[in-house]
């Protein structure tokens, strides 16, 4: 079943395919080219001479089979291309107004989609983009696809390959974010801006207050805070928040958890921002009283 069969009560914007000039190229150009180059210099200088030499064998099953054997490297390095070039030639991809769809297998097909929300992209070439005019996009979505490996936490990409017309892509892709309606709130153009890019579900607190979550896989909290004028504070490496009695806002940081509390309120809005400050000053505190109780550290306080 083809993607678009899939796709039900959906818009589609647009549907695309790999380019299948830049996938071959690409299939073949990679780092193992340089490794298998290596190898076929070596065996026709050294290794293929001397299995081609009848005398040192008496078992011609035997003098093949070794020939093949030292080729592993290469036999490697073609599966991995053809598996590359079926499954580019067999990949879909489409945009609708509200998901992301990508369709991809060699002998069975698997589909995937993800929510138009909560998402960041970039676009990319590779050597093969390069010389082919075609480009990769990147998209990285912060909710719906968290999941967890060996006790880290992962968000899940989607990769659109190979495209031709990737320029088409990132305009549909810019102009089909779903946004956030925070027009109510005193909040700046790019607050606004970053807030439909960096959050991805709105949701209330413990208090019934209106907030933005999200995950960070990076700590982009120095560039979000000075991109938003917010006064930001750092209180370790994992943890930090910031505010704006200007924009009546108070932003949150812990293990890579974020939320975003906008408000109208004025009295609301000093409330959440001193409990912040008092709960993150008492964890601080916590902090300093853990690592001043370890062995052989003091604090600055202990050596007065």
């Amino acid at each position: 079943m083809s993607i678009k069969e899939q796709i039900k009560n959906e818009h589609i914007l647009w549907m695309g395919k790999q380019n299948m000039k830049a996938a071959v190229l690409r299939a073949f150009i990679n780092p193992l080219l340089i490794f298998v180059a290596a190898w076929l210099a070596l065996s026709y200088q050294n290794i293929i001479p001397a299995l081609a030499n009848p005398n040192n064998y008496t078992n011609a099953g035997l003098a093949i089979g070794m020939a093949l054997g030292y080729l592993i490297p290469v036999w490697v390095y073609l599966f991995n291309a053809v598996s590359y070039i079926l499954t580019a030639k067999s990949s879909e991809y489409a945009i609708t107004d509200n998901a992301v769809y990508i369709q991809k297998g060699v002998l069975s097909f698997k589909t995937h989609n993800e929510n138009l929300c909560g998402y960041s992209y970039n676009m990319n070439q590779s050597v093969a983009g390069k010389l082919t005019g075609t480009s990769d996009i990147k998209m990285t979505f912060q909710s719906g696809s968290i999941y967890y490996t060996n006790g880290y936490r992962h968000v899940h990409t989607i990769d659109f390959s190979n495209l031709a017309d990737a320029e088409k892509v990132l305009k549909i892709l810019q102009s089909n974010i779903l946004s956030f309606d925070l027009s109510e709130y005193h909040l700046s153009n790019d607050t606004k801006r970053l807030a439909d890019w960096k959050f991805a579900e709105e949701k209330t607190d413990r208090n019934g207050h209106y907030m933005l979550a999200g995950y960070w896989k990076d700590n982009y909290c120095y560039g979000f805070a000075e991109k938003c004028a917010l006064d930001l504070v750092m209180v370790n490496c994992y943890q930090a928040y910031a505010y704006s009695d200007e924009q009546m806002v108070v932003f949150d940081y812990c293990e890579g958890d974020v939320t975003l509390k906008p408000f109208t309120d004025w009295r609301a809005y000093e409330k959440e921002k001193a409990e912040t400050i008092a709960f993150y000053r008492k964890a601080r505190c916590a902090e300093k009283k853990e690592t001043s109780a370890e062995p052989g550290l003091t604090t600055a306080a202990d050596e007065n």
